[in-house]
Parts: C-alpha cells; sequence; structure tokens
C-alpha cells in the first residue's frame, strides 16, 4: 500500500504537454550489507525503471487514470554495500492513444531497503529525489499509428552519459517537482496482471533473407508539425505546406511521399502506391525550367503530421520557399 509520504513528482508542477521525457534519480548509501530491497512505481504514462545501471522492470500495465496500477519488483539482487541510485526514465504521452487517454506527467515510487544490521532506508517519491527533462528526445514526433503514441526520437549523444549509476553527478539537477495535483489519479492497487516475460527467445532457423532497395539517389526533405502550437489545438486542422522546386530543364519527375494530397504548378498529382516500400506512394509531375509551385495539404492526424518527400538527385532540383537557390528555408507552413 502506498505510504502517505509518497508524493507524485515531476520535473515542474504541473506535468502539462505532449510527448515528455523525464529523468529521475534517488541515491542512498547502505552502511551495512543489504538484506532486503523493493520497489512500488507507478507513472504516467510509461517507466523504465533501473537499480544501480541494471533496467529491472518497465511498465505500467495499460490504465485509465482513474484507476492506476502499481508494479512491484524485488531489487536485491541490485543493491550493494555504499553508495546506490534508483534512476527512472518516463516518458508522459500527454496525448490520447488507444493505450491511454490524454493526461499528464507523473511518477510516484516507494519501498524500503533493509541491511544485515537492521538499519532501513525508505524510498518515497518527494522533493530528495532528482528529476529534469530529457534533452535527448525529441518531443515533436508523429505517432507511430491512430492507435499507438508518438515514436521515441532520441540523440544518445545528448544523454547524460552514465546517468543511471551511483557515481553519476547530479548536483546541478534540480529536485523533482511535487505535482500539484496530486489527486488526478485515483486509488493506486497492486498490477492485476502478471509482469511482462522478458527471456530471450532465439529463432529455431532462418526462412529466408531479402535485399533493401538502394535509395542514394534521392535527397529526403521533411518536418514534423506538432498537434498543438501553445494553447492552439491543430489535431484534425487542414494543414499545408508550401515550396518551390527549381528545375534546370524541361523534364518530367518522380518523387516520393506519404499521406496528402500533391499539386505542382496548381496541378493535384495522382499517387501511385508502392508495394516494396510502406505508407510510401510515388507521383509524377511534369516541370518547366526555372521554379515550380509546389503545395501539400493534409488534415494533421494522430497528434501531428509529418511530411515526407523523396526527390531523385538525378534531376538536379532545387528547393525554397523563398524561390532562392542555396536558400536555408525549404517549407512555409
Amino acid at each position: 500500500m502506498k505510504p502517505p509520504q509518497a508524493r507524485y513528482v515531476w520535473t515542474d508542477a504541473h506535468g502539462e504537454g505532449r510527448n515528455r521525457y523525464a529523468l529521475f534519480r534517488r541515491t542512498f548509501t547502505l552502511e551495512g550489507a543489504p538484506s532486503t530491497g523493493s520497489v512500488s512505481i507507478f507513472a504516467d504514462t510509461r517507466y523504465r525503471l533501473s537499480v544501480n545501471g541494471v533496467v529491472v522492470g518497465h511498465g505500467p500495465a495499460r490504465f485509465f487514470a482513474a484507476s492506476p496500477e502499481y508494479d512491484t519488483y524485488d531489487v536485491t539482487p541490485f543493491l550493494r554495500q555504499g553508495a546506490n541510485v534508483l534512476a527512472v526514465a518516463v516518458n508522459s504521452y500527454g496525448c490520447v492513444t488507444f493505450h491511454a487517454e490524454r493526461s499528464i506527467g507523473g511518477l510516484i515510487a516507494w519501498g524500503t531497503v533493509t541491511c544485515s544490521d537492521g538499519s532501513a532506508i525508505a524510498l518515497a517519491t518527494d522533493s530528495s529525489w532528482k528529476a529534469q527533462d530529457s534533452a535527448a528526445h525529441q518531443r515533436e514526433v508523429a505517432c507511430l499509428s491512430f492507435a499507438l503514441n508518438p515514436g521515441e526520437v532520441l540523440d544518445a549523444r545528448k544523454e547524460p552519459a552514465g546517468w543511471r549509476l551511483p557515481d553519476f553527478d547530479d548536483g546541478h539537477w534540480p529536485p523533482a517537482a511535487v505535482l500539484e495535483a496530486q489527486e488526478h489519479w485515483g486509488e493506486l492497487r497492486p498490477r492485476s496482471i502478471p509482469l511482462l516475460d522478458e527471456r530471450e527467445v532465439l529463432p529455431r532457423r532462418l526462412l529466408g533473407s531479402w535485399t533493401g532497395r538502394d535509395v542514394e539517389d534521392e535527397q529526403i526533405y521533411s518536418f514534423t508539425l506538432p498537434g498543438r502550437m501553445g494553447d492552439w489545438s491543430l489535431r484534425g486542422a487542414p494543414a499545408l505546406a508550401m515550396t518551390y522546386l527549381h528545375s534546370p530543364r524541361d523534364q518530367e519527375v518522380t518523387f516520393g511521399a506519404w499521406w496528402g494530397r500533391y499539386w505542382i504548378n496548381g496541378r493535384e498529382l495522382e499517387p501511385v502506391e508502392r508495394e516494396d516500400m510502406a505508407r510510401r506512394r510515388d507521383f509524377t509531375a511534369r516541370l518547366h525550367a526555372g521554379w515550380n509551385t509546389f503545395l501539400a495539404v493534409e488534415r494533421v492526424p494522430f497528434g501531428s503530421w509529418t511530411l515526407y518527400l523523396g526527390l531523385p538527385r538525378s534531376c538536379g532540383l532545387e528547393v525554397s520557399a523563398e524561390c532562392e537557390e542555396g536558400s536555408a528555408n525549404i517549407f512555409l507552413l
């Protein structure tokens, strides 16, 4: 059962925002040899728990905010005399999926570690924990599908090196913020289904192998339009992207794109579905020498819209939102 001193925490007091990633640490020192240790944990929306650099588990099970369920782990095998740390990475979806309702970010955990000398340490989440937003994760990422959460885009070069280890210096990390909306979630109950089985399962035999198509001749342009800009929700709103394509000569060009409707020089293009590349469609257009107008229109689905445009390098095309060769501005939205 959750002790009263365990509080929901985040990197700020409100927890609002789409596709946020937060990192949490709780360091403690064991003067004697550890004898027992357990940690109970719940996070909105997903967590990954590590003890002294070893991933112990992740969760929680799917839930509604009114009826959350916590997980409990025996962490005794991962403890040691001296410095120890609990490290938790949490991803708050902050948007509606088939796995979770729109909610706010929050982490709550508690547990006790006892030593052979009879001493004990309580580990409940409060301002004694350290927390910071992950600078290594990109937030404005499209959902994986209409049913799933935003994809995880991680630049490992920006992740704090060794942040899951006890000797990491977190002195510059701020204390975790106790959330104002402690009653946002209902009464916590123990997990009602077993934890996922993560045993390694090896394949019995190789059925075949396939090679991918060489796309080195393509120049890829893309951007992601978030489903929310400040207080303005774009979900379901029509979005327009415009740019200009400079062609060195009159020519017919076939390019690739994702969902949406596309026009070149005022003429709507007909898509051709690709069987060898999922979700990609090819479009063929006649370009004249000089600048050609390109327009893409799509409603913002799944919390964001990602435009993808693959142009053949061999055609010598330039892309500019300002009709200027070498311009850094690619699209007008």
